[in-house]
């Protein structure tokens, strides 16, 4: 999925997105823009990858081991793979969730991302328990040799642990340039602000569109995939977050509520909710709700310097994506 996110390296902002082709993935690397800085092209089929910086991309396809590809799409190294919990080595990283690289000393990089141990996911309230009372943000050591398992920070949410459990288990991030983590949750009007090595912190904030907690009967089934879509067009939803390093505040992206069926009995695409975005100031405070226009893409947003950057259905083709910028003041 595309990303727009503060990088330590480049003290800066940095955006990167896919597009597809006919036998193999373009990776597209930008800094402080939409516009390419470099490319790199991946095989398929892609298992993992790991964002380094605009010189260096890891891949892993179809073996355990992860390859070091430079902006020239060429493998220069392997790295041994060491990624285990105690003595479980069946573990592996969520590429297509979050992933913040920070620059160390000797070439050596920390990524915060989601660290998965692979086992059979049974959906009760024990394995909730469990799952959720363990950190939800890993520690990824990348030396010249190898990548390891460092250790997890940050907190779920009570409600994760709690007998009904959630409907939206998901939660997005951010980062700062303090190297804290930003958490939202998609039911949840609160965020969460962790820090490894550091108590994670609390704040409120909601749409002021919500005016009530987001609810599903206890009786329905909710992994039948009509009831889900209904649940989700009948409650305001939170979903991706953005840092914003020029003007060193944050964004929510609030999804609306919409009807779902039709009185023709037609379905209405849960992906073209209408949505605003709340903006959070640098001392995590709330300060404002933007509406959005529904013709932009909630789903393509890149900060740069100007504001932000969306995709336009109603300008964009298969053949072109076409993005409008919005200038956004710094809020106090």
């Amino acid at each position: 999925m595309p990303a727009s996110l503060y990088s330590s390296e480049y003290n800066t902002q940095i955006n990167y997105y896919f597009i597809e082709e006919n036998d193999s993935i373009k990776f597209v690397y930008c800094v402080d823009s939409i516009m390419p800085t470099s490319k790199f092209y991946i095989e398929r089929p892609l298992r993992r990858f790991i964002v380094i910086n605009k010189d260096k991309l890891i891949v892993c396809y179809h073996s355990e081991n992860y390859l070091v590809m430079n902006n020239e799409s060429e493998i220069i190294d392997t790295l041994k793979n060491n990624l285990k919990i105690g003595d479980n080595s069946n573990v592996g990283i969520n590429s297509f969730y979050y992933q913040f690289p920070i620059q160390c000393k000797n070439g050596e990089y920390i990524i915060y991302t989601e660290f998965n141990e692979y086992k059979d996911v049974v959906f009760n309230w024990d394995y909730r328990k469990e799952k959720y009372s363990l950190p939800p943000i890993s520690e990824i050591k990348i030396t010249a040799d190898d990548i390891s398992f460092n250790k997890s920070f940050g907190e779920y949410p009570e409600k994760y642990r709690s007998e009904k459990g959630m409907f939206m288990s998901m939660f997005f991030t951010s980062i700062n340039k303090n190297n804290e983590v930003f958490l939202s949750f998609y039911e949840i009007d609160s965020f969460y602000v962790a820090k490894s090595d550091k108590p994670t912190l609390k704040f409120p904030f909601k749409s002021k569109l919500k005016t009530s907690p987001f609810y599903f009967p206890d009786s329905i089934d909710i992994h039948d995939p009509y009831n889900r879509s209904l649940i989700t067009s009948e409650n305001i939803g939170y979903t991706y977050n953005f840092f914003d390093s020029y003007r060193e505040q944050y964004y929510i992206v609030v999804n609306h509520t919409q009807k779902y069926e039709n009185e023709d009995g037609t379905l209405n695409d849960l992906s073209q909710r209408p949505w605003s975005i709340i903006v959070i100031n640098k001392d995590f405070k709330q300060v404002d709700e933007i509406a959005m226009p529904k013709h932009l893409n909630k789903h393509k947003i890149f900060i740069i310097p100007e504001g932000i950057a969306v995709s336009d259905y109603s300008l964009s083709s298969e053949e072109e994506t076409v993005f409008v910028v919005l200038k956004m003041k710094k809020y106090e």
